[in-house]
């Protein structure tokens, strides 16, 4: 690495990035503001439907196949 490198790395602040849009925040917080936080949380609430979906899918095609199968 190059001296100019790491003088840059040495005066980078300590900071987090917002969970969302990834812009640099204070170390104490999630989300950079309210916007960023709903879009999170929609984001979230679909991605668990969409996975008890296919846990839901997956169970009655096991329910289907043991009745084919004959268990």
């Amino acid at each position: 690495m190059k001296k100019k490198q790491i003088a840059d790395l040495i005066q980078v602040p300590p900071h987090a990035h917002c969970l969302w849009c990834r812009k640099p925040i204070p170390v104490n917080k999630l989300f950079c503001s309210v916007k960023c936080e709903q879009a999170y949380n929609r984001w979230r609430r679909k991605k668990n439907l969409l996975s008890f979906a296919y846990l839901g899918v997956g169970f009655i095609l096991m329910i289907i196949a043991i009745y084919i199968i004959g268990f």
